[in-house]
């Protein structure tokens, strides 16, 4: 978000980030299918709201 919010503004003269990835990688891609599959199952939803309440959601 810093790097795309610098890049529009022509005050900022530079951007420091640590670990920083500008791109999707295939494997990103492809966890996030898998993470989306296997939250359609209520019972691995009701196991994150434990942790992380209405934000689950």
């Amino acid at each position: 978000m810093a790097i795309n919010i610098a890049a529009l503004d022509n005050q900022c003269d530079a951007v420091i980030t640590i670990a920083a990835q500008p791109f999707v990688e295939e494997i990103t891609l492809r966890g996030i299918q898998v993470a989306k599959e296997y939250f359609q199952d209520p019972k691995q939803m009701e196991k994150l709201g434990k942790w992380h309440g209405d934000k689950a959601e």
